[in-house]
């Protein structure tokens, strides 16, 4: 029997890794080193967190979850090694041990259609008998269940991060261990999804990413971590707390992180690329932070720009000999 098209997966394996953080002084630790709060990171809920500079620029982004007396931080895998060895340098004094376990987990992005209610915003997944059903009650250890995005579910040595209830979307971590044959078995009458249609959705929920090629260029507050719940603003010291800080408190923003779109562009551009203003050539008006293709004419992506309202409409992306007009969406 075939799983109904309402489920797909994604395999984030290949493009995500996984540190993890042990030792009893890991919550302070990572107090001392991420934007985030931890108090806020518990066995049933999750966030995302920045690793800066000093200067205040994202050397990482995590998305920081909490299982079995570990933390975890899942970040894109070409920026692992490039943060780990700083961290573990650090962590030596305090008596904690990070570890990249990205080999010793599995790591699946979900999507389920759901029923809504009409009189909350929470999803309640509602999948029909059979196989879907089974798949649910695998997933989640319960045939209904009612979620929001932010939540944690621990079952069977499985952890399942709640992403989003529109459309609603989940990780699902374990280590190669906790996945069994059934998951194996359901796995293979899923519909396979792509990394270009999970980024997709990741971009039309506001949600950025940092890779080798953005690392150590962007203040939060370009990103619009604070709105994202990344930032901790009363929590203490942590690496470059003083210059996020000023940001907040005595800063006039002058760039934020939009949604925009190209056309008939030949190519995806790639995160890091620079927008260019024709008017002002040489300056820096803002810089690609993902993009994902929605069909062979259409590119929606995330950036970060000093014209968030769509100031200038000359914007534009230079894609080999070609100066694609860069759209932001309101």
């Amino acid at each position: 029997m075939e799983i109904s098209p309402n489920i797909f997966i994604v395999d984030l394996s290949l493009s995500y890794g996984l540190i993890s953080v042990s030792g009893s002084n890991a919550k302070h630790f990572l107090q001392g080193q991420l934007t985030s709060d931890l108090d806020d990171i518990t066995p049933s809920t999750h966030g995302l967190g920045a690793y800066c500079n000093l200067k205040g620029r994202i050397r990482a982004l995590f998305r920081v979850f909490f299982f079995q007396e570990n933390y975890y931080l899942q970040v894109p895998l070409p920026v692992l090694p490039l943060v780990l060895p700083a961290l573990q340098k650090v962590a030596r004094f305090s008596k904690v041990s990070l570890k990249d376990v990205s080999q010793e987990w599995r790591r699946y992005g979900i999507g389920i259609k759901t029923r809504r209610s009409k009189t909350s915003d929470t999803a309640t997944l509602n999948l029909s008998a059979g196989e879907d059903r089974a798949f649910n009650e695998w997933l989640f250890g319960s045939q209904t269940v009612r979620i929001q995005p932010g939540e944690t579910h621990c079952s069977n040595n499985r952890v399942v991060l709640t992403l989003a209830n529109s459309p609603p979307r989940f990780e699902c971590l374990g280590t190669t261990a906790s996945f069994d044959e059934q998951w194996d078995h359901f796995s293979v009458n899923i519909k396979p999804g792509h990394l270009n249609d999970w980024k997709l959705l990741d971009i039309q929920a506001g949600i950025p990413e940092i890779w080798p090629e953005t690392a150590q260029l962007l203040l939060p507050h370009y990103l619009n971590l604070p709105q994202l719940g990344a930032v901790s603003f009363n929590k203490g010291c942590y690496c470059g707390q003083e210059i996020i800080a000023r940001m907040e408190y005595r800063a006039k923003l002058s760039r934020k992180m939009v949604r925009a779109s190209l056309e008939h562009a030949p190519s995806l551009p790639l995160p890091g690329t620079k927008l260019i203003d024709p008017n002002a050539p040489g300056e820096d008006v803002g810089t690609v932070i993902t993009a994902a293709t929605v069909n062979n004419e259409h590119v929606e992506m995330l950036i970060e720009t000093k014209y968030p309202e769509g100031q200038k409409s000359t914007l534009g992306l230079q894609i080999g000999d070609h100066l694609i007009p860069v759209s932001i969406k309101p």
